[in-house]
């Protein structure tokens, strides 16, 4: 086996099917030509004393368009495993097994060890009944324990033996198969690299293909689409839904383009382009647009009313709770204004009067008449009230309370406070009354010098 790099070639073999003026349309027979490298890095890593090496393989495949190509190089040796423990010898699928065919085998097992039970107490219940000894039983029975001894005393192996078959049963080699993957590059020789004309001429040809696929791809889908509109019209004018919504004129020049748009595919239509299908197409809804129209406005209306319904009604709980914040009701919580409160009741009650004046007209019409009461615009006014309750919503989720009328008050409760006490101060001098200077009584001297003076 060689140890550095080295290359093959790939080429054709066993060509006697063929004849001689036959194989020169294959070309080269040459097919490709394979480069290995690292292979004696790979060789030096892998391959010891305790390896056998089994060569360096190529692996060939061939895809689903018949192109052969090489999918892999490999050095492949095998190598000896000592294995140290008695149970790597049982594979994880011999482990399976057996535990299975355990779980199968319990039952019979258990069985027959009832029965060995069963008739191990009859034997003992035998031989618990006494019998009068004789001299010819008791010959039989010194016969029969002497081998019955040798049977049951068994002998002991020698240590050496026990030594050997520990050995035997801690190490036992293996055999593994090892497979490393070496780098490869492959050259195809059976085409030469086209020039950049000859690649621009190719790949216009392949566009063209493409091309010519999509229109194939194209006159196809538009062919069953007119196929199937043509078959639902006539189909949708024979019920009583889709008649009732067309006028009779309507209904006579439908059925007679559906007519004539069936037999023209049969005939002289089969080999029409896309452009010619998707022409009749467009005219055949031209036709059927407004008797469609009508049926889906008819159809749509009811769940359309009572989704209106559902926002009048939770309009209409809303503005009770709003009027409850207002500054006239609650001033501790004046959320919403007056004005606010008097556009959204405005609103609730115009698009109930709308409703219900909407729907009177359009009963007083018949279902192939144009329609009055459209979806639309019973969405334009659930659009209408929607944008004017969730103003006053969002309002609700902003408000916080404000901080001047707080320091308002608490000035006022200071004012009330500061005359309470002043107030206080002033009756407590009401209570004492004016002070008055109390007269002096005269003493004896006094009434002396008094009487010396007259």
């Amino acid at each position: 086996m060689t140890h550095s790099d080295f290359t093959f070639d790939v080429n054709y073999a066993e060509l006697d099917h063929l004849t001689k003026e036959e194989i020169p349309f294959l070309g080269s027979l040459n097919l490709s030509r394979v480069a290995l490298s690292q292979v004696q890095e790979t060789l030096k890593d892998h391959l010891n004393d305790n390896v056998e090496s089994k060569g360096i393989k190529a692996h060939f495949a061939m895809d689903d368009s018949g192109i052969f190509g090489l999918s892999g190089v490999e050095l492949v040796y095998e190598k000896a495993v000592i294995e140290t423990a008695e149970d790597d010898e049982e594979s994880p699928f011999s482990k399976l097994g057996s535990t299975i065919s355990k779980l199968f085998s319990s039952d019979k097992n258990a069985k027959e060890g009832e029965k060995e039970e069963k008739s191990e107490d009859a034997q003992k219940e035998e031989e618990s009944t006494p019998e009068p000894p004789t001299e010819d039983t008791k010959a039989t029975n010194t016969t029969e324990d002497a081998p019955g001894t040798n049977e049951t005393v068994p002998e002991k192996p020698d240590a050496k033996d026990e030594n050997v078959q520990a050995q035997n049963k801690t190490e036992k080699p293996k055999i593994v198969t090892v497979k490393q993957p070496i780098p490869s590059e492959v050259t195809q020789l059976f085409t030469k690299p086209l020039t950049e004309e000859l690649y621009q001429e190719s790949k216009k040809k392949i566009d063209a293909l493409d091309e010519q696929e999509r229109q194939i791809m194209r006159r196809e889908t538009a062919l069953n689409a007119l196929e199937s509109f043509v078959i639902e019209a006539a189909q949708r004018l024979d019920q009583e839904e889709y008649s009732s919504c067309a006028l009779p004129e309507e209904i006579e020049v439908i059925q007679k383009s559906c007519a004539e748009t069936s037999d023209w595919l049969y005939e002289d239509g089969s080999s029409a382009d896309a452009i010619t299908y998707e022409d009749k197409l467009k005219e055949l809804k031209k036709q059927t647009n407004d008797v469609y129209a009508r049926h889906w406005e008819h159809s749509e209306r009811p769940e359309a009313l009572k989704a209106l319904e559902g926002m009048l009604e939770g309009s209409e709980k809303f503005l009770k709770s709003a009027k409850n914040l207002t500054k006239d009701t609650n001033e501790e919580k004046d959320v919403f204004t007056t004005v606010e409160i008097e556009t959204l009741e405005k609103a609730i009650r115009e698009t109930t009067q709308w409703r219900d004046q909407e729907i009177k007209e359009q009963d007083k019409l018949k279902r192939n008449e144009p329609v009055r009461l459209t979806v639309k615009s019973i969405m334009e006014k659930m659009s209408l009230l929607d944008r004017e309750v969730k103003y006053l919503v969002n309002k609700l989720k902003i408000w916080k309370p404000k901080l001047k009328e707080k320091k308002s008050k608490a000035n006022e409760t200071e004012k009330k406070e500061e005359e309470a006490a002043a107030v206080e101060e002033e009756e407590v001098k009401d209570e004492d009354g004016p002070q008055i200077e109390e007269p002096e009584v005269p003493t004896d001297t006094d009434k002396a010098e008094t009487h010396s003076e007259l």
